[in-house]
């Protein structure tokens, strides 16, 4: 079998292999295009996840509605480009669905710990967290408020309703004798900068 030499399109899906006349194509010969840096070879911080989760679980907005403040509020971050109106949000989806991390329960419910003493965490999909037997454990670690109050009263962009949920949280827990949920701060790839 021959191998196409001819750096035409015509016949060849674009992207190598074989065409439909059953030979080899080459990829296309075309330079590549300018390549702006893209977000996903940059590690999204703590707070932008937080902030994904926030506007996700707290607020109840659609993905659509979130890219506009998340690209207000972290003006830094450079999406690859796109030629349709949803530019941002399927990378912003696609950190919160693997941001769904949860402390991993034993069958009677109590936190599973790894060598360190540090809860071991587990995904648990989004479809899956109705049906989770230990629901009323994990529940907590669902809305940024109840997982992190303490980061709430922080973050500049909570609203100020939740700012208040969060301090009466924190001096519930205070009373019950609990500090902070064991587990609550997503463990994100650390950066080089700050974003």
């Amino acid at each position: 079998m021959q191998r196409s030499q001819s750096s035409s399109s015509s016949g060849s899906n674009g992207g190598g292999g074989f065409n439909g006349g059953g030979g080899m194509v080459q990829r296309s010969s075309r330079s590549p295009s300018p390549t702006l840096p893209a977000h996903s070879n940059v590690p999204y911080t703590l707070e932008q996840v937080h902030f994904i989760q926030y506007y996700r679980e707290d607020k109840g907005v659609q993905w659509e509605a979130i890219v506009i403040p998340f690209k207000k509020q972290f003006p830094q971050v450079r999406f690859k480009p796109s030629t349709g109106p949803n530019r941002g949000k399927g990378a912003l989806e696609c950190r919160y669905y693997r941001a769904q991390m949860f402390p991993k329960l034993d069958d009677a419910g109590n936190l599973v710990l790894d060598e360190n003493g540090e809860p071991e965490m587990v995904n648990i999909k989004v479809r899956e967290r109705t049906s989770h037997r230990h629901r009323n454990i994990i529940e907590d670690y669902f809305k940024l408020v109840t997982r992190c109050p303490e980061m709430v009263l922080e973050y500049s962009w909570t609203d100020e309703k939740d700012k208040e949920e969060a301090r009466r949280i924190i001096r519930e827990r205070a009373a019950k004798g609990i500090g902070r949920l064991r587990g609550d701060i997503i463990r994100v790839r650390s950066t080089l900068e700050a974003m």
